[in-house]
């Protein structure tokens, strides 16, 4: 007998349970969900350890063309954090290949950070330097205008920002190698945003070579006419390096704005973020000894 017929029939649940060999609480779940107007035949999906990292998944299958064989998914997915067996990301990769030979056209899904895959930089406009009024922290007429490298990796969001002066190709140069050496090592690709030309600049096409680095156009998944934005990749707006920091209008000097910006990335770099840089650096491969143009 049916476990709601046989409540109906007894009207207790107990004896529901005694007729159809089932606990009183099943029955009591049964009969309240149909009254709330649920389906109690329906079975919700119980959520798996690999459901969080099937975006990552879907994403690798996809950047791969479908050849990307699961024991290279299981490696990446396992530094991200995924801890089940690779009998299940098997599965995973089988039924994310599936669904991307089916797909009529290719989804432009944001990339997920993953260890060592990529960092991202730009130009950020400065505080003035010198020429501060009476008041701390205001603009003077006299000042020199500061640029600010800002640069993170994805993955562990372990920030760096170095106050410059100019924009200069070889600015540019000295703060990657500083960064990269801070970072411990080199990732994949290099996300450069409209601050930073990717392509057509002889400078930065031979400063991200001499590193290793795949210069790749990014663009934000949320922003307003993306999907006309040729190859760029689309990165989600959680994951986008930020460009807004705590700062005054105005400082002293350089030496006191380099010390602002210590003080900031020290607080943003907490211990979470450095014990995750140790765990990046595995993926990372090695800093050229020599900082570019080399000898």
């Amino acid at each position: 007998m049916k476990i709601l017929e046989a409540y109906d029939l007894t009207g207790s649940y107990r004896a529901a349970a005694e007729l159809t060999g089932v606990d009183h609480h099943t029955v009591k779940r049964y009969t309240e969900l149909r009254n709330r107007g649920g389906d109690p035949t329906r079975r919700r999906p119980r959520m798996k350890k690999i459901d969080g990292f099937m975006p990552k998944i879907d994403e690798l299958v996809e950047r791969s063309g479908g050849r990307i064989g699961a024991d290279k998914v299981h490696e990446k997915i396992a530094a991200m954090g995924f801890q089940g067996t690779a009998r299940t990301t098997r599965r995973a990769v089988a039924a994310a290949k599936a669904a991307y030979r089916a797909s009529q056209r290719r989804l432009a899904r944001p990339w997920t950070p993953e260890p060592g895959f990529w960092g991202q930089w730009g130009w950020v406009r400065g505080p003035q330097v010198g020429g501060v009024g009476d008041t701390e922290g205001s603009v003077g007429a006299t000042g020199l205008v500061t640029w600010l490298w800002c640069a993170w990796l994805g993955w562990s969001r372990y920030l760096v920002v170095i106050p410059v002066l100019d924009t200069e190709p070889q600015t540019l140069a000295r703060c990657l190698d500083t960064t990269l050496r801070t970072f411990g090592g080199v990732p994949t690709h290099a996300l450069i945003g409209a601050s930073i030309p990717a392509g057509g600049c002889p400078e930065i096409t031979g400063i991200c070579h001499h590193y290793g680095l795949t210069a790749t156009a990014y663009t934000a998944a949320g922003a307003a006419g993306n999907a006309d934005s040729g190859n760029a990749v689309r990165i989600a707006d959680h994951d986008l390096l930020p460009t807004r920091l705590p700062l005054r209008p105005a400082y002293r000097d350089l030496a006191e704005l380099r010390e602002a910006c210590r003080q900031f990335t020290d607080r943003a770099n907490g211990e979470e973020v450095c014990h995750r840089l140790i765990e990046e650096r595995r993926w990372l491969r090695p800093v050229p000894s020599r900082p570019y143009p080399p000898e």
